[in-house]
């Protein structure tokens, strides 16, 4: 088994849908200038004729998984671990289809997984990632705060923690621009989870592992994937020299005169689908699989307390009531696709 990543094939996985080509071009190019030995594309019901796209331009480096219809991003994940099983790559690395490596990000990558990995017990190559850093994702180490914290509190509801209230309040009272460039820099940070795109591990965690949640359907199934992986022995650092830029901002990073994943972009943020998807799988992965404890249900209603306030505030209990409807089917474990919101 190659367990040394500067050694081993990388095969990057991507997932696409929609009419998405003018992105998914620019990430397979940039993966192919910085090194990687091929890209799984998963098209998930793609309305752009991707095999043929793809064929046209890239020949036997890209290979195409074509699904008939959208299955969402659990699906196609778990389709592409799959299909990375099958191949002959040592080592994997996951972008979303709008996810551009810059320069030197895929070789940072390589050597801080031998780094990491010459750390751990031999033969622990199934049990660790190294992932990109990605501003709009890991907000608080762009804005320079320290690594303790960016992992939530135990404890907290969806990042959420009564003892961090006075700070918050405070911050928008006297707000403070921070600037992770203008600080000492900080080279990584061990993270309890992270999101799909810039993570990079060898293939033998997926046998570790397992696949993604297909019911999650869509999103907080990476949440809940690398949760599984910390909790269950492994480890992920964040290697903030490695970056990846999205090419295309998420619907909760450009609602307008909003904070990136803030509350007030929940309520203001374009597709009731989006955030009934969002907040289902939430509330299932907060209720269902996150240890539970008597401080965690007082952030709960604190949390939602706090939702219900903005949703009064920017007249918007439409959203609200939608909000109830997922907290309630994530409570009651009704995962899958919903009626209310067929792909």
């Amino acid at each position: 088994m190659v367990s040394c990543a500067l050694d081993g094939r990388v095969v990057v996985v991507t997932v696409t849908y929609g009419r998405r080509w003018h992105l998914l071009s620019r990430t397979i190019e940039r993966a192919r200038q910085e090194g990687s030995d091929g890209v799984i594309v998963i098209d998930n019901g793609s309305e752009d004729n991707i095999l043929s796209l793809v064929s046209d331009l890239y020949g036997g480096f890209c290979s195409v998984i074509q699904i008939d219809r959208n299955i969402g991003s659990a699906g196609g994940f778990k389709a592409g671990f799959e299909e990375a099983l099958k191949s002959d790559f040592d080592f994997v690395l996951l972008l979303d289809d709008d996810n551009c490596l810059e320069i030197g990000a895929l070789i940072k990558l390589r050597k801080a997984f031998d780094v990491e990995l010459s750390a751990l017990p031999l033969g622990s190559s199934s049990g660790l990632i190294v992932t990109a850093f990605r501003s709009d994702h890991h907000p608080e180490i762009a804005m320079g705060f320290p690594p303790d914290r960016v992992n939530p509190r135990p404890s907290s509801y969806i990042g959420f923690h009564i003892v961090d209230l006075p700070r918050k309040l405070i911050r928008r009272i006297f707000p403070v621009t921070k600037n992770r460039k203008g600080l000492v820099e900080i080279n990584k940070v061990e993270l309890n989870f992270a999101p799909w795109g810039g993570l990079f591990f060898h293939r033998s965690l997926i046998g570790r592992f397992g696949f993604p949640l297909e019911n999650f359907v869509l999103y907080i199934e990476d949440t809940e994937y690398t949760w599984r992986v910390t909790s269950g022995g492994g480890k992920i650092v964040l290697i903030t020299s490695a970056e990846v830029e999205d090419i295309d901002k998420s619907w909760n990073v450009t609602a307008p005169g909003t904070n990136p994943g803030g509350i007030a972009s929940l309520i203001l943020g374009e597709g009731d689908f989006r955030v009934y998807y969002r907040m289902r799988n939430l509330a299932f992965f907060q209720r269902h699989i996150l240890p539970q404890s008597f401080l965690k249900t007082v952030n709960f209603y604190m949390y939602w307390s706090i939702v219900f306030l903005f949703a009064v505030r920017y007249r918007r209990l439409d959203r609200w009531r939608l909000i109830c409807v997922a907290l309630r089917d994530g409570h009651a474990k009704r995962l899958g696709v919903s009626p209310l919101f067929p792909l």
